[in-house]
């Protein structure tokens, strides 16, 4: 069966098969070898391109439906006006929450030494990636904050001890962050911790400064934002809150 899913034309957002296993009484990810009873396909309804539409849901059902054919299987679809109206709800969802915070750290006086930030970070316990930004991230490898250079060129383990900058940006992604408020608490923290250690001012993307107010504010935001991802059951850093 796999092979027929695999030789049909691919709807435009993503589909996950799965079988059901009688021996552990779940649902599972379709395996070549695997033997099943019953079988269930699920269409992503939103991403970062929108929300699916009707025709996304009609290349879904008739691939469903060719499978179904082929194996000599019924199969039941859902109702395409619920899907298209959770897969709304989804989208408006997603560009409420699918915001990314920024902090700019500027130097009051001369520019910031590399080994100074390098030692700063690390110590932190943020590492260096081949992309040019420190990151700190948990214990199951997902990405909590980042550290970059606001300035060119982007940061290198060879170029640190030569690096001198005037501005520094922390990036803090609120939907795919696990840990919701308490992950950006432990964010300012760290910027305040960094400024502090380095002279530096806080700055949002106008320059404008970013006192202990504005950062209560956008926090209060944030704790709206993660409430209603927690009611829609997509709370940030999950699974589906990543898929989305």
């Amino acid at each position: 069966s796999t092979a027929i899913v695999d030789s049909l034309a691919k709807p435009a957002k993503a589909v996950s098969w799965e079988g059901y296993n009688r021996q552990t009484a779940s649902w599972e990810p379709l395996a070549a070898t695997g033997e099943y009873e019953m079988l269930r396909a699920g269409l992503q309804l939103a991403d970062r391109k929108g929300a699916a539409g009707q025709q996304d849901l009609a290349d879904f059902s008739a691939m469903v439906q060719a499978v179904a054919e082929a194996i000599g299987a019924s199969c039941t679809l859902a109702e395409p006006a619920a899907a298209l109206q959770r897969a709304q709800q989804l989208d408006a969802l997603c560009a409420d929450v699918d915001v990314q915070i920024g902090l700019n750290l500027i130097a009051r006086g001369s520019a910031f030494p590399g080994t100074r930030i390098r030692a700063f970070a690390e110590a932190q316990g943020l590492a260096l990636e081949q992309d040019g930004r420190f990151c700190c991230r948990d214990e199951a490898g997902l990405e909590l904050y980042s550290l970059c250079n606001s300035e060119a060129p982007a940061f290198s383990a060879e170029g640190m001890k030569a690096l001198a900058t005037k501005g520094l940006t922390l990036l803090f992604d609120v939907a795919r962050v696990p840990g919701g408020i308490v992950a950006f608490d432990r964010f300012v923290e760290f910027a305040r911790a960094l400024a502090e250690s380095l002279s530096a001012g806080i700055v949002d993307d106008n320059r404008q400064p970013l006192d202990q107010a504005a950062l209560g504010k956008i926090r209060a935001q944030l704790q709206a934002l993660y409430a209603s991802m927690e009611q829609q059951g997509i709370p940030a850093g999950s699974p589906l809150a990543l898929r989305l």
